[in-house]
């Protein structure tokens, strides 16, 4: 069983939300969450626009590096293996 006091920087490399009304949570209060706990890196893949807002570099219960990538960027994690890159355009969301 996972709890929340196992939540570190070593134990979880990198964290995904997938959003499209809960978007304004997902990215206001969760990554605050997400940056308490040291969590290296945060995605929060914006399903309606088809954008993913990577969070990095936690400080202070907030992230100081976020940046918005496109359905047809390319997105590589920093800390979790290569293998967990995304290109929204190649999953056909927009045909759902």
């Amino acid at each position: 069983m996972f709890r929340t006091a196992d939540i570190t920087n070593t134990t979880v490399f990198l964290a995904v939300e997938i959003a499209d009304s809960s978007l304004s949570y997902d990215l206001g209060s969760k990554p605050k969450i997400y940056a308490h706990f040291g969590i290296r890196e945060l995605w929060v893949i914006d399903a309606t626009k088809l954008q993913v807002h990577v969070h990095r570099l936690p400080e202070d219960s907030r992230y100081s590096s976020i940046a918005i990538h496109t359905a047809d960027e390319l997105v590589i994690p920093r800390y979790a293996p290569a293998d967990f890159a995304i290109r929204l355009i190649d999953l056909n969301l927009d045909k759902m």
